[in-house]
């Protein structure tokens, strides 16, 4: 099972939350995602999330990993995007005294250019604890879009994963 496989398994169960207590209906609501056709606002892409979302390299910016240091993610294309973004932070053991995991979205106009962060709504609350999960809301200008995930703390360690996705341009 791919990582956005798990991560729509696990958005679409009952009760699931972002990270800030927000329904994850409220994040694409308030983001301006709109229903594809009839029906109660956003229910069609919920139902079709896989087939909506545009996800190149399995949309992992982040590749699931155990990391002791800040980790750069992979760019992922989402030129045929459109709308909002989202990124899937999930956070399994985290150990270490007073470990800190940052995570926030950058952006370029080239896969090679030079990156720059989206606004701080296009980060996530600090994680100090294990098993945590977040999606990040962001809108972007430019085509490329990478994670990076800041680790802090002494000794600390985090097995995590940052799966960045966009909104698939309605044809």
């Amino acid at each position: 099972m791919t990582m956005i496989e798990q991560l729509r398994r696990r958005v679409l169960t009952a009760g699931e939350h972002l990270h800030s207590g927000a329904g994850l209906f409220l994040a694409l609501r308030l983001s301006g995602v709109r229903p594809i056709s009839g029906g109660m606002p956003g229910t069609d892409f919920i139902n079709d999330l896989k087939n909506s979302l545009l996800y190149g390299n399995d949309g992992n910016s982040i590749a699931p990993q155990v990391a002791t240091s800040t980790v750069t993610g992979t760019s992922i294309d989402l030129a045929l995007s459109d709308g909002p973004i989202f990124a899937f932070v999930h956070v399994g053991t985290v150990s270490g005294t007073g470990p800190t995991l940052n995570v926030a979205l950058q952006e370029s106009d080239t896969i090679s250019g030079t990156y720059a962060a989206l606004p701080v709504a296009a980060t996530l609350p600090t994680v100090t604890a294990s098993n945590a999960f977040g999606i990040i809301n962001a809108k972007r200008s430019k085509r490329w879009v990478k994670a990076i995930g800041t680790i802090a703390g002494s000794t600390p360690s985090f097995a995590f994963a940052v799966a960045v996705v966009g909104v698939k341009k309605k044809e």
